[in-house]
């Protein structure tokens, strides 16, 4: 049966050339070497997560090294993510066997970096103080919220008992 190397379709006998692509039609398709090991890699358990935060942050690290990264929730934790957008049972991760050893090396070098390493601001006082102001905003947001939504629901239940009010006079 003749085939189209380039979008690999599969024709009847007869045919030439491929409908889609034109390319001339070969008896065998060869198998791209590259595509075949990725199928052929087995995936192997990286670590535990408690949830997909965590996992993120870990799958931007090893993305940057070029290792890809598989997650899995624990038992019904897909369920719950999409019942109750999170899952209390945490996250699987995976990697290709090829790349288990480089991933740990490199989870394991950020989860070793202490806090004093990193380049932060140690003002908590003021991020405390910033917080503050920032949950009067929105207290204050909330209430003008409030006000917008009660006014017309009490403006319109006196028209309503205006028009039944003069309903019963006329």
């Amino acid at each position: 049966m003749p085939w189209c190397p380039n979008c690999k379709s599969e024709y009847r006998e007869g045919f030439d050339k491929c409908n889609d692509c034109g390319e001339k039609l070969v008896d065998e398709i060869k198998e791209d070497n590259e595509i075949k090991e990725r199928i052929d890699d087995k995936v192997a358990l990286l670590m535990n997560v408690r949830d997909h935060r965590e996992a993120d942050i870990i799958e931007s690290l090893l993305k940057e090294e070029g290792i890809l990264l598989f997650q899995r929730h624990k038992a019904i934790g897909d369920y719950m993510k999409v019942y109750m957008g999170s899952s209390k049972f945490g996250l699987d991760l995976f990697v290709l066997s090829k790349d288990l050893d480089r991933a740990k090396e490199i989870v394991g070098n950020v989860r070793d970096t202490r806090l004093e390493d990193l380049d932060i601001d140690n003002n908590v006082e003021g991020y405390a103080e910033e917080y503050e102001d920032l949950e009067v905003k929105r207290e204050k947001q909330r209430n003008v919220f409030r006000v917008l939504i009660i006014i017309p629901i009490i403006f319109i239940l006196i028209l309503t008992l205006l028009a039944r009010v003069l309903d019963w006079f006329y």
